[in-house]
Parts: structure tokens; C-alpha cells; sequence
């Protein structure tokens, strides 16, 4: 099975020696829960694509420090993209601003609302799937900016106290998600570290109490991904 990954942003230049940049999160994740796994990246905002959709069984769209709605043709580009996957049912998950895009570029709505940051449980909606969901799942959130609005043929699965859309399948082939399974408990609290005073105590400090005690179901949600794929194989 190969994986398409759409990278769309790179790790911060003071924490890449130890933590590496955004594909290395998913090439030292995937491949080793399965070995028949393999995966193609693509520097979406150096304008690298497919030239054949097919040449991938599936693909991810990775997280971003940019908005949905920031005016950087890239993002439109990669809209276009999504939408032709829609269109020819190729299967699709969104990562964070991924998962944001997403929902936008189906007609649906994204806004800035505020920081989540830390280790968040998700309460399930819906479990009648063609794929198999973890028990419970609790992930990583790094964003300011949620879904308000769903696309109009998006069916929501999960929510958290904090982020009411937060996990939304449209029919069989896309899965869209807020959390990130790719990211470490200590790459994300190094990231919240860098934004200490953007965060304010209160959710510095509830960031850091979730990671340092690695609450988050990582490996549960990557199985859930390569469940998702294989299911539509």
C-alpha cells in the first residue's frame, strides 16, 4: 500500500535536529506498524504533486502553521486537489490544517477561535463504520483555527470538550481529523514551549501536565489511518 504524504509545512529550524522535520513523523510512524507500507512525498508548497492520482492507494494531507483562508495561491491549488480526489472518490485524510482545508474546499467553514493545545479526548457520535475506530481516543491538538461549519454531506464522528467538529468522514473515502497521531508528546510540548507566551499559563501549563504524562492514544489513531486505507482497497 502506498501513501501519498502532502506535506504542507516543515518543522521549526531550532527543533529539526532533534525532532527531524514533518515527513520524518510519518515515515518513522507508518511503515513500522505495517511493512507492507510505503510512502511518496510531496513539498505541496514547492507545487509538487502526483502526475497520476492512481500512483498512490491514499493520501494525507499533513498539518500547517498557515490558515485555510490565508491568500497563498498553494492553498487554492491544493483546494483543487482535494476536490478532484472527491470527485474520483480517491481515499483522503486530512491532518489539523489538513483536516481544515478539507472541510473548506467541500463547502464547508473555518475560523479562528482560539489556542488548543495538549492531549484532548474525543467522544464518539458515530461507530457504525467501514473501518475499525479505537476504543477511545485521546490526541494531540496544536491550532488555533477549528471547523465551524461542515460540509453539507460530511458525516461527524467525534467531538472534544473544546472542538465540537472534530473528526468528520465524507461517504466512504475521506477521513478528516483535528488531532495529530504522527505528532511525539515531546515534539508538541516543545512546540507549545515556543509559544509560552502566545498560549498564556493556564494552557501552557495544561499543554505540558497532558504531554509530559503522554495521555495520547498515537499509535491507536495511525491503526485507525492505515484501517481507514486498507478498507478501501
Amino acid at each position: 500500500m502506498k501513501i501519498g504524504i502532502l506535506l504542507t509545512d516543515h518543522v521549526i529550524d531550532k527543533l529539526i535536529p532533534k525532532h527531524g522535520d514533518q515527513d520524518s513523523f510519518y515515515l518513522n510512524l507508518l511503515p513500522k506498524l505495517n511493512n507492507k507500507v510505503s510512502l511518496e512525498i510531496y513539498d505541496i508548497e514547492k507545487g509538487e504533486y502526483p502526475d497520476d492520482i492512481n500512483k498512490c492507494d491514499g493520501y494525507i494531507i499533513t498539518g500547517s502553521k498557515v490558515s485555510t483562508y490565508d491568500n497563498l495561491p498553494w492553498i487554492r491549488e491544493l483546494e483543487n486537489f482535494i476536490q478532484l480526489l472527491h470527485e474520483k472518490q480517491k481515499s483522503l485524510i486530512g491532518v489539523c490544517f489538513g483536516h481544515q482545508l478539507i472541510a473548506q474546499a467541500l463547502g464547508g467553514k473555518v475560523e479562528k477561535v482560539g489556542w488548543t493545545v495538549g492531549t484532548h479526548k474525543y467522544k464518539y457520535l458515530q461507530r457504525n463504520l467501514n473501518f475499525n475506530l479505537p476504543e477511545n481516543l485521546r490526541l494531540i491538538h496544536s491550532h488555533q483555527d477549528q471547523v465551524t461549519q461542515l460540509p453539507e454531506n460530511a458525516l461527524l464522528i467525534a467531538s472534544t470538550e473544546t472542538v465540537p467538529n472534530a473528526f468528520f468522514t465524507v461517504d466512504n473515502h475521506i477521513l478528516s481529523i483535528q488531532g495529530h497521531p504522527e505528532f511525539t508528546p515531546k515534539y508538541a510540548a516543545d512546540v507549545a514551549s515556543t509559544r509560552k507566551e502566545l498560549l498564556g499559563k493556564e494552557k501552557y501549563e495544561y499543554a505540558l501536565n497532558t504531554l509530559s504524562n503522554d495521555l495520547s492514544d498515537n499509535k491507536e489513531g495511525a491503526i485507525m489511518w492505515l484501517n481507514f486505507f486498507e478498507s478501501n482497497l
